[in-house]
């Protein structure tokens, strides 16, 4: 279940029926981009979030941590990419951990992302791609833990 319904987000948007596929894969994006922003998962319950915490808490004790200097050699390769991939295992336990959730400021700056998302929806753009809407920065700011992962 999406922290934001798709009722509303189609309502956001101003979509028809037939373009309720394309706004439930772009709300999904515009979440996963508002929570790496703010470098912590959003959730719709105080439930679903202490849910998330334990079990994210239960798991990060158990990634493995690799340390030394990689060696350059294809077993050193391995390892680096093993690090690599516990390190984002552990961001992630990380952003569950930091949850947060879901308000009104920040469904907002979900909903800014998802309109810029469904608004520019072709190739072509004035903006840079890697930006944000100034609107979802503003409501998303004061909820960021760090610079994201």
């Amino acid at each position: 279940m999406s922290i934001i319904p798709i009722e509303v987000a189609m309502q956001h948007v101003y979509a028809d029926k037939a373009d309720q596929p394309q706004v439930e894969r772009k709300l999904a994006s515009a979440i996963e981009t508002a929570e790496q922003f703010i470098g912590r998962r959003i959730y719709s319950t105080v439930e679903e979030l202490n849910a998330a915490r334990v079990a994210a808490a239960a798991q990060l004790s158990s990634v493995v941590k690799i340390t030394g200097v990689p060696i350059p050699t294809p077993e050193g390769e391995v390892l680096q990419l093993i690090e690599e991939s516990n390190q984002a295992a552990k961001y992630e336990l990380t952003m569950q951990i930091r949850g947060i959730v879901v308000n009104p400021a920040l469904e907002i700056g979900i909903l800014l992302i998802l309109g810029d998302l469904y608004a520019n929806r072709e190739n072509t753009t004035e903006k840079t791609a890697n930006e944000l809407p100034m609107g979802a920065i503003f409501h998303l700011k004061p909820f960021r833990a760090d610079m994201g992962f």
